[in-house]
């Protein structure tokens, strides 16, 4: 049986269907990232655990982990993440609310309707769980290389202590900036004017709410990227009920205003959004709608500065808390670039890294559950303002330290300003906009091959004020793979805000060695009378499709490689052939679902290497995955390949959270030595999923044994779909002993690019029998050729002639493969003629354009006779 803990802290009859909120504590095999991949709504976080919202006909999906149901969601009632301002605070919340859980530092509690008006008097940091599903990161970011620009430092230095003290006492003045109140819209109506002062292109209110004050949001237009592209600096400008705000948050909001004040007579590549949010102090409201309507809308947000209370210095000197999020790795890159622009620019400013697992409280938050790139900025985390929330939140009391302030305003100008690229004022700038390959002097498909020589052309554009002269570029490219033949071309004169595209092309060839997807990474260096500027851009080589092999990774060259029955250009791809074994093979009995069975392998078959290591020994799991070894430890929970988290090495042939049954007429999982053959096969017989008890699959995987061999002696494994009625929720591939390596085919429904997707009648083979230099390999594994009569000219250059006596040659075709196995081109024999043949190729691919220069094989149909041509210019 599966490991069930239900930890109640209350009784509850559950109704099915009724909603559910969900305490799940954070373990190796669970945290946020693979709760979401299974289907989990992760709804909010704290230090240990996660927030889930389920279903209570659902609670299935938490089999096997201990989890808390903390209360039945219901339209009458409000959740909220609150941080108390010390423990008399806190001792106070637990005496007057309903406390759900807690972690070291933050409440959860539940209110009724109208009474959380009491708790956003307290000194609390206060988030509202709206119940919307966090978003996972969902690509990897790069951040612009930290140099000195007399740019950035003009605007650091144009930074005034006594403007950001005008702004902090001017908001403190407002009678109230309570987010329902009068005076916080006129509040947002004098921020809305500033912007409008600073020449932003475009100023608008988000009324997310009719009953609070609307998010202000200026818009600074970026010249290169359009303008859902765009970095963020903010603070709220709402402060609780009868208290100045001055540190909370005016201090934070005179940032945002300055940064576009000092900002303003300067143009930047991308766009810059200054946002002014309003009802944080009811649980971040304004910030959770902005950035919720920016995911729906596909707007990118490289990044989000947050600042929240920056005025108030307990010990000299403060140093910032810059607060990033461990589960988005982008954060750790964002907070280190703010940091060290900091350090750059504003050395006098100590700073201090932190790392979170949760940071609610404030407006970075919004950004974090959206999946989005956000820091914070804080003077003191745990809070340490006495004055937080009251009033005495004023100028000289809560907001003590205008240097410190200052010094932080100009930190987040540093960081936004480099981030954003300024633009040098009445001089050109050429950046990088986009290469096209044109490989019409190849094989004419639009992308760059293995072995292919193609054109290059490479966009530019002129962002500056002023037209750039005589303007040229060079490129070069380090990698082994990659051969650079024409490396210059010119562009003429570019004028401001005009694209150029080089007329004469660069020339590019890549090796028949290269493997498929190879990303080459080229340096771009552009020159004009003016100025030079260097720009980094990758082209994949080979790009991957469906009929394409999988190399394992991450690493060049491959060892093992990934062939399914589509790969038919290859000659390595596998047929399906599916050997029934149930009943005539040995059944595995388990006492216990999610259990691993350790299987010696018989002394005839001769153990399996994998990798380079021998074993003989195999570890079957109920699970859908095979152990190469005898480690029996179970994992019903699978992961991404290569993984740290997992078994290893490993065969996942469908790796889920399965069920088996030791009797009856299926279910079962058998193993069978087939010696005739020379393989051993595994099956799992109409497993069923464990939170999809009606969908069953039957699958296996056979392991050759040594008799045939690869390059590297390692064994052939092939695996085997006869159903598809899920594979939504598994892993499928491979993964080297040290769980570095491996073939991700499949995961969670998503595939490899190279991958078809699983269908009955799917056959995956995992060998090492590269298909780079694949026929070499074919015509070296065989008897020399005889058979063959001639191919001449050869080399050649327009075409050659193959000739061959079909009463020697028993063949039906003969194929033409590149030097990357790939199939080029079939010429059909005439059956009716028992005399010589003469087969012409005319250097033309099965699409009748022409192939580039490189070697290529003549293979009969049936493989047994192979000989080299080589293709001239």
């Amino acid at each position: 049986m599966k490991r069930f803990v239900l930890l109640l802290t209350f009784f509850v009859f559950l109704v099915y269907g009724q909603e559910l909120l969900v305490r799940v504590p954070y373990t190796p095999d669970n945290n946020t990232s693979t709760l979401i991949k299974k289907g989990i709504a992760v709804i909010g976080e704290l230090d240990d655990a996660a927030l889930v919202k389920i279903t209570s006909a659902n609670l299935s999906l938490l089999a096997g982990i201990n989890y808390q149901i903390l209360d039945e969601i219901t339209d009458n009632k409000n959740y909220y993440l609150v941080i108390p301002f010390n423990k008399a605070i806190e001792t106070q919340i637990r005496t007057s609310y309903e406390v759900l859980t807690s972690d070291k530092q933050c409440l959860l509690v539940v209110t009724a309707i109208g009474k959380e008006v009491d708790l956003i008097k307290l000194p609390v940091m206060l988030t509202k769980l709206d119940f919307t599903p966090l978003k996972l990161s969902e690509q990897t970011l790069t951040y612009p290389k930290i140099s000195f620009n007399p740019l950035v430092q003009q605007m650091v230095d144009n930074v005034s202590a006594d403007t950001v003290l005008s702004f902090v006492r001017r908001l403190q003045n407002f009678r109230s900036r309570y987010a329902t109140s009068e005076s916080c819209r006129a509040a947002g109506n004098w921020l809305r004017s500033k912007f409008l002062n600073y020449n932003c292109d475009s100023v608008y209110f988000h009324n997310f709410s009719g009953t609070y004050a609307p998010n202000v949001v200026a818009i600074k237009r970026g010249y290169a990227y359009p303008d859902n592209i765009y970095y963020v600096i903010g603070g709220h400008y709402d402060a609780v009920n009868n208290c100045p705000g001055a540190d909370d948050n005016g201090s934070g909001t005179s940032a945002v205003l300055e940064a576009a004040r000092v900002m303003k007579d300067f143009n930047f590549a991308y766009s810059i959004r200054y946002i002014c949010f309003c009802a944080e102090e009811q649980g971040l409201i304004g910030s959770a709608a902005y950035a919720q309507q920016a995911r729906a809308n596909g707007d990118s947000i490289p990044g989000m500065i947050n600042f929240d209370m920056i005025g108030y210095t307990d010990v000299s000197p403060e140093n910032l808390e810059v607060f990033g999020k461990v589960s988005n790795p982008n954060c750790s890159t964002f907070v280190n670039y703010f940091i060290n622009t900091a350090s750059l620019y504003v050395p006098q400013l100590p700073t201090n890294r932190r790392m979170v697992t949760s940071l609610s409280g404030s407006d970075h938050h919004s950004f974090w559950q959206q999946g989005y790139v956000a820091l914070c900025g804080i003077e003191d985390y745990p809070l340490a303002n006495p004055y937080y929330h009251t009033a005495g939140d004023s100028i000289g009391a809560g907001f003590n330290d205008l240097n410190f302030c200052t010094n932080t305003v100009k930190a987040g100008v540093a960081c936004l300003a480099s981030l954003a690229n300024p633009i040098y004022p009445n001089q050109p700038l050429v950046i990088y906009r986009r290469y096209r390959v044109d490989d019409v002097i190849g094989n004419n498909n639009n992308r760059w091959d293995i072995g292919e020589t193609t054109h290059l052309y490479i966009t530019l554009r002129n962002i500056g004020q002023t037209t750039a002269h005589n303007v040229s570029a060079t490129i070069a490219c380090t990698s082994a793979f990659v051969a650079v033949l024409q490396n210059q071309a010119g562009y003429g004169n570019i004028s401001s805000l005009d694209t150029a595209v080089n007329q004469l092309p660069f020339i590019i060839a890549s090796s028949p060695n290269t493997q498929i997807g190879y990303n080459a990474n080229f340096e771009l260096t552009v020159s004009s009378s003016e100025s030079t500027w260097n720009y980094n851009f990758t082209i994949p080589i080979g790009a991957f499709v469906s009929t394409d092999p999988i190399p394992d990774g991450p690493r060049t060259p491959a060892r093992y490689w990934a062939y399914d029955n589509t790969d038919t250009l290859y000659y390595y791809h596998p047929t399906y052939n599916w050997v029934e074994i149930k009943n005539i093979g040995n059944r595995i009995t388990y006492d216990h679902n999610d259990q691993v069975r350790k299987i010696t392998l018989p002394a005839g078959f001769g153990g399996i290497r994998f990798y380079g290591q021998r074993y003989d020994t195999i570890s079957v799991s109920v699970d859908g995955f095979i152990r190469i070894g005898a480690d029996t430890t179970p994992d019903y929970t699978n992961s991404a390949l290569p993984n740290p988290d997992g078994p290893a090495p490993m065969v996942a042939v469908n790796w889920d959270d399965l069920y088996h049954a030791n009797t009856g007429n299926y279910g079962g999982i058998w193993w069978y030595y087939d010696q005739p053959n020379h393989r051993f096969i595994v099956e799992w017989d109409s497993v069923y999923y464990y939170n999809a008890t009606s969908v069953r699959d039957k699958f296996q995987v056979i392991i050759y044994d040594s008799t045939y061999s690869t390059p590297t002696q390692d064994n052939i494994i092939i695996a085997q779909y006869q159903t598809a009625n899920r594979y939504s929720s598994s892993t499928i591939g491979i993964e080297d002993p040290t769980e570095t390596i491996g073939i991700q085919y499949l995961l969670d429904g998503t595939y490899h690019a190279g991958a078809a997707p699983i269908v009955p009648g799917r056959a995956i083979k995992y060998t090492t029998q590269s298909p780079t230099g694949i026929a070499e390999n074919i015509a070296n594994s065989l008897q020399p050729i005889t058979n063959f009569v001639n191919v001449y000219p050869n080399p050649f250059k327009d075409k050659t002639v193959i000739q061959l006596n079909p009463r020697i040659v028993k063949t039906k075709s003969v194929q033409i493969y590149n030097s990357s196995g790939r199939l080029v081109k079939t010429l059909l024999i005439n059956p009716t003629h028992s005399k010589v043949q003469y087969l012409i190729w005319d250097g033309n691919n099965v699409q009748n354009k022409p192939v580039s220069a490189g070697i290529y094989f003549v293979v009969t149909s049936d493989f047994r006779n192979v000989v080299k041509v080589i293709r001239l210019k």
